[in-house]
């Protein structure tokens, strides 16, 4: 494989996906073309119940995850 990205004779391709791609992200609203991309660091990536699953596992502690299966538990 090779990066064309920064081969001049794709400059015009590059230039046009960009510029569609742009288009699509406002048009979508999406944060991250919209100046507030930080929101996606800001939103919690479990319930509380389920963070740090794994760690608190190891430790002893007796996790109710119904997405586990009792046979998973070793």
């Amino acid at each position: 494989m090779k990066n064309l990205a920064a081969d001049p004779a794709y400059a015009k391709a590059k230039a046009a996906l960009k510029q569609q791609m742009e288009q699509e992200l406002r048009a979508q609203q999406d944060p991250r073309i919209l100046g507030n991309g930080a929101i996606f660091d800001t939103y919690p990536f479990a319930e509380p119940a389920s963070r740090n699953f794994y760690e608190r596992f190891k430790r002893g502690e007796k996790m109710k995850a119904g997405w586990v299966n009792p046979g998973d538990f070793e």
